[in-house]
């Protein structure tokens, strides 16, 4: 019988900590995969909680792929792929291309990325609208912002420009509120200078090709968001689509790619709306640790100089992740 101490009086939720404490079981392999889990009303009593809370547990750890429900036979353990530890702190590595922001934007055409070329499409109106990137103008507090605007302006005046003239990758104060906001609700730990602010993704992806270098072969979601491969191709990247199923990104198939970047949305894959299982996470976390002998980088500036292994990325967008119909946010890679 699975046993924990669970604090009532911790500031996380006892479904949060049963969570956890499963779910730490299960990735080392404490929890033999394909092992049955108890019910939720046994464990509940044995545990002296209530058996929402152990529901909300195991609804969490099946949306996450931890564990599966078979119907009238209970919950069972997922298999997961054996994973190196790894030190998650390790995010400030120096990487290989030196970051030029303002040179990768200017590598983007702003005319080619209009869509104002785009034939319209003469829509049916349909009882709902499922449509993504909706602004209905009635959902914005327009009057409190303006409101804020004002009196921001007002006391604020010319030092809001003058925190930010010597610092491109944006705002300190706003950088570290969202460093903050990461290590609470996201669990990352980040510091402000790794932080960049662009307007909007789509600003950001010229310049995360010119941070990993145009040599590289970069593998996005098929089907997956359309301007993202754009983007990327405007940027002189080579793009490769990777089919996407109800696990997430086929990993498989990425490996026999000769990609050595992948681009992929976890928490919320548009346009499925799937969340990638446990399983394929740990396969892609694998696929990003190990060095191929394939991904070598040459500088044809400096024949000279030996090829050097590629180090492989995952930029994970973690688009829509602060939203869950129900339970706490999927966990980031």
């Amino acid at each position: 019988m699975l046993t924990y101490e669970l604090d009532a009086k911790n500031s996380r939720s006892l479904y949060e900590q049963l969570y956890q404490a499963i779910r730490s079981d299960i990735e080392l392999a404490r929890l033999d995969a394909g092992s049955k889990l108890p019910s939720k009303r046994t464990l509940a009593q044995h545990l002296g909680i209530s058996v929402i809370t152990v529901e909300s547990a195991y609804r969490q750890l099946a949306a996450e792929g931890y564990i599966e429900a078979k119907e009238r036979r209970g919950y069972f353990v997922n298999e997961l792929p054996s994973v190196q530890a790894h030190d998650m702190s390790a995010g400030s590595e120096q990487i290989e291309h030196q970051l030029n922001a303002e040179a990768a934007v200017r590598q983007i055409d702003p005319v080619r990325l209009s869509i104002s070329s785009v034939p319209s499409i003469q829509a049916t109106p349909l009882l709902a609208d499922f449509s993504g990137n909706d602004r209905s103008g009635n959902q914005f507090p327009f009057h409190i912002w303006a409101k804020t605007v004002r009196r921001t302006l007002s006391e604020a005046s010319k030092g809001l420009l003058l925190r930010t003239a010597h610092d491109n990758r944006g705002s300190e104060e706003l950088r570290a509120a969202i460093a903050q906001h990461l290590a609470h609700f996201r669990g990352l730990e980040a510091s402000p200078e790794q932080i960049v602010i662009g307007a909007g993704a789509q600003d950001l992806y010229g310049v995360l090709v010119q941070l990993l270098g145009r040599e590289r072969t970069f593998a996005v979601e098929n089907p997956g968001y359309p301007a993202l491969r754009t983007h990327y191709e405007l940027s002189g990247a080579h793009v490769v689509g990777i089919p996407v199923d109800e696990s997430g990104l086929d990993v498989a198939t990425l490996r026999a790619s000769k990609a050595s970047i992948a681009h992929c949305s976890p928490a919320h894959q548009f346009p499925t709306g799937s969340v990638m299982s446990a399983v394929r996470r740990h396969e892609l976390l694998d696929w990003a640790r190990e060095a191929s002998k394939q991904d070598t980088f040459r500088n044809a500036e400096r024949p000279d100089v030996k090829d050097r292994p590629l180090k492989r990325y995952i930029i994970e967008d973690d688009y829509d992740s602060e939203f869950r119909m129900r339970g706490r946010p999927i966990p980031p890679l």
